[in-house]
């Protein structure tokens, strides 16, 4: 399984710190998909995180590397499925990788199952990167906003997809509104993606104090205009 947490934000955010989870900020509508990690100590900090399953949100898809036998069903990012064909994710997930290196795989809450349909990536479209902040002490280094990319698939995803936000869905990104974060999740320093889920809801308001203290254990967090990143140094 996969999990699912609620949390406020003012906008649509990424998150980023030190191994991964992959997972999906939304809103209900769409926001950003980053790559995340999180150690079986923050798993307890985890604000109202909960099992969920594709049947719930089946245009919950994941990146898988071809070959690869070091994680279950070679599983290393999220992605929303916005159109039969079309796929919305973190850019930096396949920054080092062609569109013959990995696939799409949906309906499989269950890494370990083979469940789900998978899709070949026929092209990818990345957003124009924003320069990082002249001092950026994180590790790895922060890479800027418009970390996004768009995957074509070869054939269409047979679940129904998430809509993509549009110029009336402003008052979504309101200071207090809810939003839901999706993934699969990392139970162990250093280990893999597990069954079932790991979700995380990190600080998610403009000023960086909204659930401070349910998250004291990160030794960094930065707001900026377009996402959230919240470190674990360890």
């Amino acid at each position: 399984m996969f999990g699912w947490c609620r949390l406020h934000t003012v906008k649509h955010m990424t998150h980023s710190i030190a191994a991964r989870l992959a997972a999906v900020l939304l809103v209900p509508v769409l926001a950003v998909v980053m790559a995340l990690s999180l150690g079986a100590t923050q798993a307890q900090a985890i604000v109202g995180g909960r099992d969920a399953t594709t049947t719930q949100y089946p245009w919950m898809v994941f990146l898988s590397r071809v070959g690869d036998p070091t994680t279950p069903s070679g599983q290393f990012c999220g992605g929303a499925l916005v159109a039969p064909t079309k796929v919305v994710t973190a850019a930096h997930c396949i920054d080092d990788l062609t569109p013959e290196q990995f696939q799409v795989i949906g309906g499989r809450t269950d890494l370990h199952g083979q469940r789900g349909t998978v899709r070949d990536v026929v092209t990818v479209w990345n957003a124009p990167r924003v320069p990082p902040p002249a001092a950026d002490l994180g590790d790895p280094p922060f890479m800027g906003g418009g970390d996004l990319a768009v995957l074509t698939l070869d054939e269409p995803m047979p679940y129904r997809t998430l809509r993509m936000v549009d110029g009336d869905d402003g008052w979504r990104y309101t200071p207090g509104r809810p939003a839901t974060i999706l993934g699969w999740g990392i139970y162990q320093e250093e280990g893999l993606p597990g069954p079932s889920p790991g979700v995380f809801g990190p600080i998610l308001s403009r000023n960086g104090t909204v659930c401070q203290d349910a998250y004291s254990g990160f030794t960094r967090v930065d707001v900026y205009a377009d996402l959230i990143r919240a470190e674990l140094r360890r």
